[in-house]
């Protein structure tokens, strides 16, 4: 009777699965745009009979007091999502969106953690009892990021469990029907949005029956990196790739530092750092953008050490902790800032967009990183004396002090004996430079 409403889309069947009905409902774009051509498959939407009380006749030996989602109705859209798996989102081969509608919460409601939720929590979860992981199904196939379920009276809130977020739908009937006076009637709006950069987001909230311009308790429920297909591991490998470049990049670039020179050094860091953004805003695939947040850490693990290197080096004697003090405290600031930017602009640009104008400040760095000299220490390690002993002389006249390099350059030629003298001459004069009268 409910399927032959107007504007019903309820499907019964099929028969070999258990529950009264359980289907998928594909969204096709209406116009060309951002989601793809007129009439691709842009969203879709899962359909799970989780039944009533639990079937005690059907099943003597299970002790729930509500029924659950069986493994043939887990089956069943697994086939269904891999099939909607071969129909990709636009130019980047990723995975259609997806939500899905049942009634009984799981017993992951139960569990959620506070931290990780938006909303009111009312009353104890009332569960299927049974888990036979239809959440860790949708977590593998990576294709669903937000489950909507009803049955709790009183409850009503959204918690990130395992990349699903898990959804009430809030309250429709009235008053002591749901077990509260003070619980206004409301119903939960879901909205989803994709931009120029393929990036899809749930937005979601309540509309109250007593109050239908406010909106209440809302929450943004992102597809997290469904433009590049990324399931939990992936995303927790993603979490810790910068780190796991950077100490790499750490012991490698000490040692490039001591053989090719700490500005060779700080300036090859800082290519791998921008390589690995670039190819970042790049990716297509998971591993593609691991692969590429690794490149980026290498690089970034690779800046830290060269330049805490440089800046001793190049620092007065007498205020050289300071200085690496202040390199440290704008390591953190701009570390900061650069947060800073990517939640202003994440939302509004797009994932992709956010590290392409990171890209250009580290393009920015770059330049001013030409202008920084070598270290005079260095050259003069390796017998680079009179390259040391020029930087010294620039630094000490751009600070209007006498050059000490007019006054070894017109010394005898050097000898074994006399390059270690002067070498050692090149340090002292480098640790005057910026010393106080």
């Amino acid at each position: 009777m409910v399927s032959e409403k107007t504007h019903s889309y309820t499907v019964t069947g099929p028969e070999t699965v258990d529950g009264v009905g359980n289907y998928m409902l594909n969204v096709t774009a209406p116009i060309a745009g951002v989601w793809g051509d007129e009439g691709d498959s842009v969203f879709r939407m899962y359909f799970l009979d989780s039944g009533a009380e639990a079937q005690t006749e059907k099943y003597p030996y299970v002790f729930s007091e509500y029924d659950w989602i069986k493994p043939s109705q887990i089956d069943y859209y697994r086939k269904l999502s891999e099939t909607g798996r071969l129909e990709k989102h636009s130019s980047t081969g990723s995975v259609l969106p997806a939500v899905m509608f049942f009634h009984i919460p799981l017993v992951e409601f139960a569990y959620s953690e506070d931290s990780r939720c938006n909303g009111e929590k009312n009353e104890r979860v009332h569960d299927q009892g049974m888990n036979l992981r239809l959440l860790s199904t949708l977590t593998e196939m990576n294709e669903v990021k937000a489950a909507f379920v009803g049955h709790d009276h009183l409850n009503e809130y959204c918690c990130l469990v395992d990349g699903v977020q898990l959804c009430y739908g809030g309250g429709t009937g009235f008053g002591r029907a749901y077990g509260s006076a003070d619980f206004p009637r409301r119903a939960r709006v879901i909205e989803w949005t994709v931009d120029g950069n393929e990036n899809h987001n749930i937005r979601s909230w309540k509309r109250h029956y007593d109050d239908i311009n406010v909106i209440h308790s809302e929450e943004t429920l992102r597809l997290v990196a469904h433009n590049v297909g990324m399931g939990t591991h992936a995303l927790e490998t993603l979490g810790v790739g910068a780190f796991l470049g950077s100490a790499m990049g750490g012991p490698l670039f000490g040692y490039f530092a001591d053989i090719r020179g700490r500005r060779s050094a700080l300036l090859f860091a800082m290519t791998l750092s921008l390589a690995g953004l670039a190819l970042s805003a790049a990716a297509t695939k998971d591993y593609h953008i691991i692969v590429a947040r690794v490149i980026a850490g290498v690089g970034l693990g690779g800046e830290l050490p060269a330049a805490t290197v440089l800046v001793q080096e190049l620092a007065p004697r007498g205020m050289r902790g300071r200085m690496v003090a202040l390199l440290e405290a704008f390591t953190g600031i701009g570390g900061v800032l650069g947060v800073m930017l990517a939640f202003g602009l994440a939302p509004r640009l797009g994932w992709r967009t956010t590290y392409l104008a990171i890209c250009s400040c580290v393009l920015y760095t770059g330049v001013l990183r030409f202008g920084i000299p070598e270290s005079p220490r260095w050259l003069a390690s390796i017998g680079r004396v009179e390259e040391a002993l020029a930087v010294v002389g620039k630094l000490e006249s751009e600070h209007g002090k006498r050059s000490l390099y007019d006054n070894v350059k017109t010394q005898e030629p050097v000898t074994p004996v006399t390059q270690v003298a002067s070498s050692s001459f090149a340090l002292n004069a480098r640790s005057s430079v910026f010393d106080k009268p």
